[in-house]
């Protein structure tokens, strides 16, 4: 059985997207309980019902999510390329060759992961 140094390029993959789904999952499920309901009026002691918070808050979140996933991206396509391989073991030679294409093709599957991600 063969032993590979580095992961695949479809190993790589996957975890970026899993990592953006996790954070988008994550994010939305807040949604659904920080923005509705009545608003407290401390002076008065009531409860508002009808006000403009909720509107204002689901903006102020998909806005906070909108951008720790564009966050999220950007650091999981940062790591992928830092992770990226300059050389490749030759399983055929025994030897490693270090004037491949292994980097860039690595590369590009970054830069697909990164726009699969990005909203």
């Amino acid at each position: 059985m063969k032993k590979y140094r580095y992961p695949t390029l479809k190993a790589t993959l996957p975890k970026i997207i899993l990592v953006t789904i996790f954070s988008i999952v994550v994010a939305n499920t807040a949604v659904a309980y920080d923005c509705s309901g009545p608003v407290l009026d401390y002076q008065s002691g009531n409860y508002l019902y009808l006000t403009d918070h909720e509107t204002k808050c689901e903006s102020a979140v998909e806005e906070a999510v909108e951008e720790a996933v564009e966050e999220a991206c950007d650091n999981a396509y940062r790591k992928c390329k830092r992770d990226c391989p300059s050389e490749v073991y030759d399983y055929d030679s025994g030897n490693y060759l270090y004037s491949t294409d292994v980097n860039s093709k690595c590369e590009d599957a970054c830069r697909a992961g990164k726009r699969y991600c990005e909203p």
